[in-house]
């Protein structure tokens, strides 16, 4: 399935959850979402796995897509050793995902705890292969609580991840791993 947003901006969006995988699309499979864009009076704070444009994506695409809004995770125990990721595009991905010409301007953080990755782009990669092509961050990551791991780009990375004329720019705070700038 293919979503073209046609580059509206979506103002106003309230994402308020105690479950996981949310967004503006709460989850993604074998998608192509683009030319979504999430402005900076819009907010997703939810448990964990959320994004300013998709909360888990299962293999895929997204394209030109951009946040501005604030991103929490408000994690507040560790889930056996599966910690999850949030970012500023998407919180968590695996499978085979292509990421290009995403944009980050929002802050993302771990709204009690810290048991949760954050990045600029991606939060986690889970598994598989996820390329990230053409990307900026410019929100702050981890300002409020550090979390486990934080990146401008990348918070954590438990598959392959490419990196490719991406860049960031926020101040990241980080706890005992590691991240992606």
């Amino acid at each position: 399935a293919t979503l073209d947003g046609g580059d509206k901006t979506i103002s106003y969006m309230a994402v308020d959850s105690t479950n996981s995988g949310k967004g503006f699309f709460g989850s993604a499979a074998n998608a192509t979402i683009k030319n979504v864009h999430i402005g900076e009076s819009s907010h997703v704070v939810n448990y964990d796995r959320c994004g300013g444009v998709v909360g888990a994506m299962n293999g895929g695409t997204l394209e030109n897509c951009s946040n501005a809004g604030l991103v929490r995770a408000t994690c507040d125990v560790l889930l056996d050793t599966h910690i999850m990721g949030s970012g500023g595009i998407v919180g968590q991905v695996e499978g085979t995902v292509n990421i290009s010409r995403c944009g980050n301007t929002g802050a993302v953080d771990a709204g009690r705890s810290g048991y949760t990755r954050l990045g600029g782009i991606v939060g986690r990669v889970y598994s598989g292969t996820t390329t990230i092509r053409d990307c900026y961050n410019r929100g702050d990551i981890g300002k409020t609580r550090a979390p486990r791991d934080a990146g401008g780009i990348l918070g954590a990375n438990g598959g392959t991840a490419k990196l490719e004329n991406c860049y960031s720019t926020a101040d990241v705070t980080k706890g005992t791993g590691s991240g992606t700038n």
